[in-house]
Protein backbone atom coordinates (compact mmCIF):
# COMPACT_ATOMS: atom_id res chain seq x y z
CA UNK A 1 0.00 0.00 0.00
CA UNK A 2 1.01 3.05 -1.25
CA UNK A 3 1.61 5.70 2.03
CA UNK A 4 0.04 9.36 1.98
CA UNK A 5 1.54 11.94 0.42
CA UNK A 6 2.03 15.07 2.26
CA UNK A 7 -1.21 17.87 1.18
CA UNK A 8 0.31 21.36 -0.02
CA UNK A 9 0.38 24.41 1.70
CA UNK A 10 -0.57 27.46 -0.66
CA UNK A 11 0.94 30.43 0.95
CA UNK A 12 -0.44 33.87 0.20
CA UNK A 13 2.93 35.96 -1.60
CA UNK A 14 3.66 39.26 -3.07
CA UNK A 15 6.72 40.47 -4.91
CA UNK A 16 7.76 43.45 -3.65
CA UNK A 17 11.45 45.20 -3.02
CA UNK A 18 14.07 45.56 -0.68
CA UNK A 19 13.68 49.14 -1.64
CA UNK A 20 10.45 50.93 -2.16
CA UNK A 21 8.90 54.94 -0.75
CA UNK A 22 4.97 55.10 -0.28
CA UNK A 23 3.76 58.03 -1.75
CA UNK A 24 1.00 59.96 0.16
CA UNK A 25 -1.38 62.94 -0.10
CA UNK A 26 -0.15 65.62 1.83
CA UNK A 27 -3.42 67.21 2.11
CA UNK A 28 -6.96 66.65 0.89
CA UNK A 29 -7.97 67.19 -2.94
CA UNK A 30 -9.29 65.60 -5.54
CA UNK A 31 -7.68 63.75 -8.19
CA UNK A 32 -7.03 66.04 -10.80
CA UNK A 33 -4.72 63.42 -13.64
CA UNK A 34 -2.27 60.56 -13.08
CA UNK A 35 0.55 61.05 -15.12
CA UNK A 36 2.03 57.39 -14.90
CA UNK A 37 0.65 54.22 -13.73
CA UNK A 38 1.36 50.32 -13.06
CA UNK A 39 4.45 49.23 -14.00
CA UNK A 40 5.75 52.60 -15.39
CA UNK A 41 9.43 53.16 -14.70
CA UNK A 42 9.88 56.73 -13.27
CA UNK A 43 12.86 59.09 -12.22
CA UNK A 44 13.15 61.12 -9.04
CA UNK A 45 10.92 64.40 -9.60
CA UNK A 46 8.57 62.96 -12.11
CA UNK A 47 5.22 63.99 -11.30
CA UNK A 48 2.94 61.42 -10.97
CA UNK A 49 -0.33 62.71 -9.79
CA UNK A 50 -2.01 66.37 -9.46
CA UNK A 51 -4.47 66.83 -7.10
CA UNK A 52 -7.05 69.75 -7.18
CA UNK A 53 -5.18 73.31 -4.96
CA UNK A 54 -8.68 75.00 -5.15
CA UNK A 55 -9.27 75.12 -1.17
CA UNK A 56 -5.63 75.56 -0.65
CA UNK A 57 -5.43 78.60 -2.99
CA UNK A 58 -9.10 80.08 -1.45
CA UNK A 59 -7.36 79.26 1.81
CA UNK A 60 -3.94 80.67 1.20
CA UNK A 61 -5.86 84.29 0.05
CA UNK A 62 -7.69 83.87 3.57
CA UNK A 63 -4.35 84.29 5.32
CA UNK A 64 -3.27 86.84 3.01
CA UNK A 65 -6.23 89.10 4.48
CA UNK A 66 -5.52 88.06 7.72
CA UNK A 67 -1.88 89.12 7.38
CA UNK A 68 -2.69 92.47 5.71
CA UNK A 69 -5.22 92.97 9.19
CA UNK A 70 -2.32 92.35 11.73
CA UNK A 71 -0.06 94.34 9.94
CA UNK A 72 -2.14 97.62 10.10
CA UNK A 73 -3.11 96.37 13.72
CA UNK A 74 0.72 96.41 14.35
CA UNK A 75 1.19 100.13 12.71
CA UNK A 76 -1.64 101.40 14.65
CA UNK A 77 -0.14 99.97 18.35
CA UNK A 78 2.89 101.43 17.44
CA UNK A 79 1.60 104.85 16.76
CA UNK A 80 -0.14 104.51 19.53
CA UNK A 81 2.37 103.43 22.01
CA UNK A 82 5.03 106.08 20.21
CA UNK A 83 2.21 108.88 21.38
CA UNK A 84 1.57 107.17 24.86
CA UNK A 85 5.43 107.29 25.59
CA UNK A 86 5.59 111.08 24.38
CA UNK A 87 2.99 111.77 26.16
CA UNK A 88 3.91 109.68 29.60
CA UNK A 89 7.53 111.42 28.96
CA UNK A 90 5.68 114.65 29.11
CA UNK A 91 3.63 113.94 32.33
CA UNK A 92 6.94 112.88 34.18
CA UNK A 93 8.87 116.37 33.27
CA UNK A 94 5.92 118.54 34.74
CA UNK A 95 5.29 116.42 37.26
CA UNK A 96 9.07 116.98 38.66
CA UNK A 97 8.36 120.68 38.12
CA UNK A 98 5.40 120.13 40.18
CA UNK A 99 2.94 120.75 37.17
CA UNK A 100 1.57 117.52 36.93
CA UNK A 101 -0.14 115.04 39.46
CA UNK A 102 1.58 111.36 40.00
CA UNK A 103 -1.60 109.83 38.82
CA UNK A 104 -1.59 111.51 34.98
CA UNK A 105 1.92 109.97 35.10
CA UNK A 106 0.84 106.90 36.09
CA UNK A 107 -2.35 106.74 33.67
CA UNK A 108 -0.13 107.89 30.58
CA UNK A 109 2.60 105.09 31.47
CA UNK A 110 -0.21 102.43 31.75
CA UNK A 111 -1.52 103.64 28.34
CA UNK A 112 2.10 103.33 27.01
CA UNK A 113 2.49 99.83 28.29
CA UNK A 114 -1.04 99.15 27.19
CA UNK A 115 -0.41 100.02 23.82
CA UNK A 116 3.17 98.26 23.53
CA UNK A 117 1.01 94.99 24.71
CA UNK A 118 -1.34 95.61 21.29
CA UNK A 119 1.76 95.98 19.60
CA UNK A 120 3.23 92.96 20.83
CA UNK A 121 -0.01 90.64 20.06
CA UNK A 122 -0.31 91.92 16.86
CA UNK A 123 3.88 90.69 15.88
CA UNK A 124 2.82 87.57 16.98
CA UNK A 125 -0.89 87.22 14.76
CA UNK A 126 1.40 88.38 12.14
CA UNK A 127 4.25 85.49 12.61
CA UNK A 128 2.06 82.67 13.66
CA UNK A 129 -0.08 84.05 9.70
CA UNK A 130 3.32 83.95 7.79
CA UNK A 131 4.10 80.34 9.52
CA UNK A 132 0.38 79.43 8.15
CA UNK A 133 1.01 80.95 4.74
CA UNK A 134 3.76 79.12 4.28
CA UNK A 135 2.49 75.69 5.38
CA UNK A 136 -0.08 76.62 2.70
CA UNK A 137 2.39 77.00 0.20
CA UNK A 138 4.18 74.01 0.70
CA UNK A 139 0.96 72.12 0.70
CA UNK A 140 -0.32 73.43 -2.86
CA UNK A 141 3.65 72.42 -4.19
CA UNK A 142 3.32 69.06 -2.42
CA UNK A 143 -0.42 68.99 -4.09
CA UNK A 144 1.80 68.44 -7.63
CA UNK A 145 3.25 64.65 -6.16
CA UNK A 146 6.51 63.62 -7.36
CA UNK A 147 8.60 60.57 -7.43
CA UNK A 148 10.69 60.12 -4.18
CA UNK A 149 13.25 57.68 -6.07
CA UNK A 150 13.59 56.18 -9.36
CA UNK A 151 11.77 53.16 -10.15
CA UNK A 152 8.64 50.87 -10.84
CA UNK A 153 5.63 52.54 -9.87
CA UNK A 154 3.14 49.72 -8.29
CA UNK A 155 0.12 49.83 -6.39
CA UNK A 156 -1.79 53.03 -7.63
CA UNK A 157 -4.67 53.51 -5.13
CA UNK A 158 -6.40 56.32 -6.57
CA UNK A 159 -8.19 57.25 -9.86
CA UNK A 160 -9.18 60.73 -11.67
CA UNK A 161 -11.73 62.38 -9.64
CA UNK A 162 -11.73 60.64 -6.60
CA UNK A 163 -10.97 62.61 -3.25
CA UNK A 164 -7.58 61.95 -2.02
CA UNK A 165 -7.85 62.44 1.85
CA UNK A 166 -4.57 63.48 3.64
CA UNK A 167 -2.52 60.67 4.14
CA UNK A 168 -3.78 58.73 1.69
CA UNK A 169 -2.08 56.27 -0.13
CA UNK A 170 -1.53 57.32 -3.86
CA UNK A 171 0.70 54.76 -4.59
CA UNK A 172 4.78 52.89 -3.94
CA UNK A 173 7.59 53.40 -6.14
CA UNK A 174 10.13 50.16 -6.28
CA UNK A 175 13.66 49.14 -7.00
CA UNK A 176 12.98 47.02 -9.70
CA UNK A 177 16.24 45.44 -9.62
CA UNK A 178 16.14 44.35 -6.12
CA UNK A 179 12.93 41.84 -6.22
CA UNK A 180 11.90 40.19 -2.90
CA UNK A 181 8.78 37.63 -1.97
CA UNK A 182 7.19 38.29 1.21
CA UNK A 183 4.57 35.50 2.27
CA UNK A 184 2.58 34.59 5.51
CA UNK A 185 2.80 31.05 7.79
CA UNK A 186 -0.01 30.53 9.53
CA UNK A 187 1.48 29.96 13.67
CA UNK A 188 0.42 26.81 13.84
CA UNK A 189 2.60 25.72 10.50
CA UNK A 190 5.67 27.95 11.61
CA UNK A 191 7.58 24.73 11.94
CA UNK A 192 7.43 24.07 8.35
CA UNK A 193 9.75 27.10 7.07
CA UNK A 194 13.09 28.15 8.13
CA UNK A 195 15.50 30.26 7.31
CA UNK A 196 17.50 29.04 4.11
CA UNK A 197 14.69 27.13 2.59
CA UNK A 198 14.24 27.36 -1.01
CA UNK A 199 10.40 27.60 -1.71
CA UNK A 200 8.90 28.43 -5.37
CA UNK A 201 6.86 31.77 -5.90
CA UNK A 202 4.38 30.70 -8.31
CA UNK A 203 2.03 33.79 -10.37
CA UNK A 204 -0.28 31.90 -12.89
CA UNK A 205 1.29 29.68 -14.59
CA UNK A 206 4.86 30.82 -13.87
CA UNK A 207 7.34 29.94 -11.11
CA UNK A 208 10.87 30.81 -9.96
CA UNK A 209 12.67 29.97 -6.93
CA UNK A 210 13.52 31.79 -3.72
CA UNK A 211 15.74 31.50 -0.90
CA UNK A 212 13.91 32.29 2.54
CA UNK A 213 16.25 35.01 4.61
CA UNK A 214 14.10 36.27 7.16
CA UNK A 215 10.33 34.87 9.66
CA UNK A 216 9.49 37.66 11.13
CA UNK A 217 7.49 36.98 14.87
CA UNK A 218 5.96 39.80 16.24
CA UNK A 219 4.77 37.87 19.05
CA UNK A 220 1.38 39.63 19.07
CA UNK A 221 -0.57 37.12 20.31
CA UNK A 222 -3.75 38.74 18.07
CA UNK A 223 -1.95 37.94 14.66
CA UNK A 224 -2.13 34.55 14.25
CA UNK A 225 0.59 34.40 11.57
CA UNK A 226 4.35 35.18 10.54
CA UNK A 227 5.87 37.12 7.70
CA UNK A 228 8.08 35.38 5.83
CA UNK A 229 10.93 36.99 3.15
CA UNK A 230 12.67 35.57 0.70
CA UNK A 231 15.29 36.74 -2.17
CA UNK A 232 14.16 35.64 -5.84
CA UNK A 233 16.83 33.63 -6.91
CA UNK A 234 19.07 35.51 -9.56
CA UNK A 235 18.52 34.58 -13.49
CA UNK A 236 17.82 36.40 -16.47
CA UNK A 237 14.95 34.23 -18.02
CA UNK A 238 12.65 35.15 -15.08
CA UNK A 239 8.93 35.06 -16.29
CA UNK A 240 7.59 38.33 -16.83
CA UNK A 241 4.68 38.38 -14.92
CA UNK A 242 6.78 37.14 -11.71
CA UNK A 243 7.30 41.00 -10.82
CA UNK A 244 7.45 43.76 -7.83
CA UNK A 245 3.58 44.23 -7.07
CA UNK A 246 1.89 41.30 -8.28
CA UNK A 247 0.47 39.09 -5.77
CA UNK A 248 0.81 34.73 -5.72
CA UNK A 249 1.24 31.99 -3.67
CA UNK A 250 4.17 30.23 -1.87
CA UNK A 251 3.30 26.86 -2.12
CA UNK A 252 5.40 24.02 0.88
CA UNK A 253 4.95 20.36 1.61
CA UNK A 254 2.25 20.01 4.74
CA UNK A 255 3.74 17.37 6.43
CA UNK A 256 1.49 17.48 8.97
CA UNK A 257 -1.47 16.84 6.69
CA UNK A 258 -1.73 14.16 4.02
CA UNK A 259 -4.15 13.10 1.60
Amino acid sequence: MALPTAKPLDLVAVVTSRTSRVITAAADGSVQSLSHHNDEYVHMGDPIAQLDISELRSKELELEGQLVNAQGQAARAGAMYAQAARKARSEARLARLGASSPEAVHAAQSDASAAAGEGAGAGGSIQSVKMQIAEQKRLIEAANIKAPMDGTIAVVKVHVGEVARKGTIIARVFDPMDPIVKFVIPRAKRDLVKSGDVVQMRVGDHQVGATVTTITDDHDPAIDFLVATAELEKTSTRPVDIRVGVTGYVRIADKGAVR
